[in-house]
Formats: structure tokens, sequence, C-alpha cells
């Protein structure tokens, strides 16, 4: 006996609830949410991937409202709405006036909401642990402070969460306006040694929560006499010299696939939602095939594939997403390309950055035929790359060997370079995983 659909209850709604955010929280959705204002949804032509961008983009919203707006302002409005036009139409001028006499102002809360695709991008910066000083308490009272930056030109809010790991200790604090080209200093002060802050956007190009880095270990925790207060403006800009960044999101990145083919699944669509593969349709991120919906897919061994593939991670390079690219086969068709612009000849410094990623694990859910299924969970070592930096018809090649270098950016040396295009490729060398992340370019400083 299986249960072949049907609502029996509540945990039947929430389980139905929670599939239904699986299938609207993905890249592909996010893409269409966020480029589509609310009243252009294609709900006749696009229907599916319309209804889950739609979904996703009202909820975000709804939590806003809910979390920021008096109760008793909402409950009021939407009397009021329902008294003057039950059975009737209104228009957007009604819909706000209306809200606006109930004391509600949608347009200073979420902008132009219905007609722009205007949102906020956050980045989290320079975070600090100290305990305060104070000779009247026993006890002592941890400072948690860092910067948070809205880069984009409309007003954001954010909730930010405190303690231990696990969502039943954390301490929700109250939504945070973060206005448009602006840094906040916040600061946070707690009994406890605070292991987890996240700052978490309602709806943004962030698309997740942000985890601000804060020291582990009590031995490390610097004191201080200084009480900040909660929430600082401050003139501080995350672009501060005139370094070159390619990111695997940027314009100037490129990947070369090699021959590959997806299968088709051998299993009818009710077959495979039965047996956990969700995402048959194989999901894509920014143009690239998304690794996780590929892993869950049941029609792509992942592992045995030169396809290129993104995936997240926390310590990638990254603006307002952290992603990187993978392959798991050695072949000489599957390259990369950074390519950037310079503005003027001389000596420039390149680095490539590495997320940490030497330990993780990888998994491959695959059926080859009906009535199999394979899964796997492994990780592998990265694969030797070689990198060719291509400048107006000058040409160097170097050796890179990521399982021996650190996290973060590594100098791969000077070169002398000529104003204008200059292209990095990366080729796979050995047999492993090849990843890209991104590279940055900085003018040598002249020596005296």
């Amino acid at each position: 006996m299986f249960w072949a659909g049907g609502n029996f209850g509540k945990r039947a709604r929430l389980e139905k609830l929670e599939l239904r955010k699986r299938f609207s929280n993905r890249p592909s959705v996010w893409e269409q949410a966020i480029g589509t204002p609310l009243t252009s949804f294609d709900l006749e032509q696009d229907a599916m991937n319309s209804y889950h961008a739609l979904i996703l983009k009202v909820d975000a919203l709804k939590n806003l409202v809910l979390d920021v707006v008096d109760e008793n302002d909402i409950g009021s409005f939407l009397r009021d709405l329902i008294t003057q036009y039950r059975g009737g139409n209104y228009t957007e001028e009604d819909f706000h006036n209306t809200a606006l006499n109930s004391g509600v102002d949608f347009k200073d809360l979420m902008g132009n909401w219905l007609h722009s695709t205007e949102i906020p991008g956050f980045m989290v910066a320079r975070a600090n642990l100290e305990i305060l000083e104070s000779p009247d308490s026993i006890e002592s009272v941890y400072q948690s402070s860092f910067f948070i930056h809205n880069g984009e030109d409309v007003d954001g809010f954010v909730t930010i969460s405190s303690g231990e790991e696990g969502e039943l200790s954390s301490q929700e604090l109250i939504p945070l306006r973060v206005p448009s080209k602006t840094t906040l200093q916040v600061a946070i002060q707690t009994i406890d040694h605070p292991r987890r802050v996240l700052v978490k956007p309602y709806f943004s190009h962030n698309r997740e929560h942000l985890r601000v880095n804060i020291v582990e270990h009590d031995d490390d925790i610097p004191t201080t006499a200084m009480s900040l207060p909660y929430i600082t403006e401050v003139d501080w800009n995350p672009h501060t010299d005139d370094s070159i960044i390619v990111d695997d999101m940027d314009a100037g990145f490129s990947v070369m696939n090699g021959e590959d083919a997806i299968n088709e699944s051998p299993f009818p669509k009710w077959i495979t939602y039965f047996l956990g593969g969700y995402d048959t349709e194989l999901d894509t991120d920014h143009g690239l095939l998304h690794l996780d919906t590929a892993a869950d897919s049941l029609v792509k061994d992942v592992f045995d594939s030169v396809l290129w593939y993104r995936d997240l991670e926390s310590t990638s390079y990254g603006k307002y997403r952290r992603t990187y690219v993978i392959n798991f086969q050695h072949d000489a068709q599957t390259q990369l390309v950074y390519s950037a612009n310079i503005p003027s000849s001389g000596k420039w410094k390149l680095e490539i950055h590495m997320p940490a990623i030497k330990r993780k694990t990888y998994k491959s859910t695959y059926s080859p035929g009906l009535g199999s299924i394979y899964s796997m969970t492994t990780s592998f070592r990265l694969a030797n790359v070689q990198l060719e930096i291509n400048n107006l018809g000058l040409s160097n090649t170097i050796e890179f060997k990521p399982q021996e270098t650190k996290s973060g950016w590594n100098d791969l040396g000077l070169f002398d370079l000529e104003a204008g295009t200059v292209d990095v490729v990366l080729t796979p060398l050995t047999e492993g995983n090849t990843i890209g992340d991104a590279i940055r370019w900085t003018m040598a400083k002249e020596e005296n």
C-alpha cells in the first residue's frame, strides 16, 4: 500500500508546502522572480515557472509586511478593503489609499513593488567579537559587531539572528531597514558566546542567508570598554582598490563543455517523484546546470560527466552569491575562460581564488535503467590545471596545483600586459575535480 495523493490533515498540508518551497526555491525560478515584475508573470504561456516565481516573490513580501507592520493596522486595512470593494474591483491607487488610511504605507515599505524588478543586495564584512569590560557585572557580556552594506539602488530589510548553532537557541531581532548604497554597523550584546550570527534578507540578490564569521574560541576574544550602539551608519565602501575581478557569475566568465549526453529517465514522472527524484527536468543556475538538482535527478550521473555544474559554497568568492563551477572528469575540452579588460599597460599581478572544498563530499543519484538506482557520496582530489594568459597575441603558460594551495586568494605572479583584453584560459592537466571560482588582476605598484 502506498499513498498516491490526497490531503490527510495538518501534516499532509505542511509536507505539501515544503514540496512547493522546494520547487519555488530553484535557481531558474529565482532568476525569473528577480527579472520579472509582479504584474508581468505569464501564467498562460509559462504557467509552471511563473506560478513558482510568483509564490517565491509574494511569500517574501508577505513575510516582510507581517514582520514590520503592526498587526492591528493590517487588520484594519483588510477590513476596510473588503468592506469598500466586496463583490467589485479596485485599482492600484484604491489599494494604496485604503492602506494609507489604515497606517500602512506599502510604497515606503517595498518601493515600486508591483512594476519594478529592483531589489536590494547585501554584503557583510568587518566581523568582530569583543568582551565588554564591566566592573559592575560578574557575567561576561559579548559584543559582536559587523558591517552590512546594501549595494543596490533600493532600500531593503533584513532580520538578524544570533546564538548557538540550531534554530531553537537563536535570538531573532526586529527587522532592520538598510538604505540603498549605505553601510550600517550592527552591534549585538549577549550573555552567551554567539556561535552563529545570520543576516536574513527577505527578497534580495543574495537569495539566501548571510553568515557572519564570528570568532569561535574564547581565548581569541579581546576585551573592550567601548559599548557600541545597536545601529550606526558608517562610511565604508567594499570596493576600495583598482583591482579587476572576474567571478564565475560575471559576463567575462565562460566555459567550454566536453561532449556529454543527458539520459532520458526510464521512469514515468510519477515513479520518479515516488523515488525521490523531484527535479526530472535538469535546472540551470545562471546558464549552467545546477549541481544539487542534477545530482538528485536520476537522469544524470554527475561523476561520470564532462559538463560544468554550478554549486554554492560559503568560502567561494562572490558579490552577493558565493558560487563556483565544477567538472568531475578530466577532459582537454573542458576549459574555463576568465576575460578582462586591462585599462593600462604595465606589470599586473594575477591571483586565483580557491574555495575550501578539498574535503567536500559530493553525491550522485542515477538510474541507468528500469529497476536499478545507484547512489554515491564521495570526495575527490582537485586536478592540476594549466593557466594560459593571452593578451593581444602574447601568451604565457603556468601550472597551478589547487590541491596543494590554501583557500582564498593565491598569488600566481607578475605579468607584463598591454592595455586591452586579457584572457586566462584554465585547462585540466590531471585526473580529479576541476573548479573555477574567480581571478583578480592588480596593477603592481612602482618601486622608488
